[in-house]
């Protein structure tokens, strides 16, 4: 068996170096981001414009820049141009205009870019990671409970960070999400309910989001990080840290995040029980999702390599799943 593992001992490492890098990269753009945002889902009397060249008054003093936003009751006169932001229905609120504005600022885009590329980076590595104990039968010393626990917080974190733009995407997540867990997940449900209200709270899911997730997730990193004993590789959390930042400057300048979503998709590694629950009754989709990865973990226990096989195929049938159904719902 030690020999089995010896062969991915080194894609291990690697990935273990990739999640750490990735991990500070999403926690480092995100604290820059939560610096313009604002916690409050108060709707918003008026309409959004965009201002596609300077706008000036009638004396010549400069009222907005170019491609700054702006909450309209009515349209004062004015020079220049000014295009209203969604449709007619969208409702805005305080969250969703702070969003709309950093987005719309270049810097603002890549940044947002930068901490959802590296919040990607960050779910694929933990998964592999989870697909290589499972399929090498949990022959290192890292707790594989812990890393499960890892992976639920990460993915409840990353879940809660799509409700904080505030558009109807942000609050469908919230509405399938609080569903799933509070009233379809025995005991955990209970524990947690009283800071899921059935009505999101802009500043209780940015606290949790941005403050006592991390914090909690940091020291389970730290915890596994000192059992496992692995150091620091600075050539590939380098390497690592190049790729996101300027993967994340590529598609901030290129594709920049939409100001605001007009679809319920959410995001690629959500996507396998939010497609669930379009289908299935909400507690038949959190008993498959809960069995389905029960089955792969116990498979991991089993000293018959095809059985940790199948629990290997498992976890990358969700992964790979979770990206076709993401690119199918755009």
């Amino acid at each position: 068996m030690n020999r089995q593992w010896s062969g991915g001992a080194a894609a291990e490492r690697v990935l273990w170096q990739v999640f750490i890098a990735s991990m500070l990269i999403a926690m480092v753009s995100g604290a820059v981001v939560a610096l313009h945002y604002q916690p409050s889902f108060h709707p918003l009397q008026g309409k959004v414009y965009v201002a596609t060249t300077p706008i000036v008054d009638g004396v010549g003093d400069t009222l907005l820049r170019s491609q700054e936003l702006v909450l309209l009751d009515s349209i004062p006169q004015h020079h220049g141009t000014l295009v209203p932001v969604g449709d007619t229905l969208l409702k805005w609120n305080e969250a969703l205009l702070s969003h709309a504005s950093i987005v719309r600022a270049e810097a603002g885009a890549i940044l947002v870019a930068t901490h959802q590329v590296a919040t990607s980076v960050v779910i694929s590595a933990i998964l592999l990671l989870v697909l290589l104990h499972i399929l090498w039968g949990y022959q290192k010393r890292l707790p594989v409970g812990l890393l499960l626990v890892l992976l639920v917080l990460l993915e409840t974190t990353s879940w809660l960070g799509t409700v904080l733009p505030g558009d109807q995407r942000a609050f469908d997540a919230y509405s399938i999400g609080r569903s799933l867990i509070v009233d379809n997940l025995p005991i955990v449900g209970d524990v947690v309910a009283p800071l899921l209200p059935t009505d999101a709270n802009a500043a209780r899911v940015f606290a949790l989001h941005a403050l006592w997730l991390p914090a909690v997730v940091g020291g389970l990193i730290y915890g596994l990080s000192t059992l496992w004993q692995r150091p620091i590789e600075h050539g590939i959390m380098a390497a690592t840290a190049v790729g996101i930042c300027g993967i994340g400057i590529w598609s901030g300048l290129s594709t920049p995040p939409v100001l605001v979503h007009t679809t319920s998709a959410p995001v690629w590694h959500l996507a396998v029980p939010y497609a669930l629950f379009h289908v299935l009754p909400a507690d038949a989709t959190m008993l498959m999702c809960v069995g389905w990865w029960s089955l792969a973990v116990m498979c991991g226990a089993s000293r018959i390599l095809l059985v940790r096989v199948v629990g290997a195929l498992l976890v990358a049938i969700w992964l790979v799943g979770s990206g076709v159904i993401s690119i199918a719902w755009q």
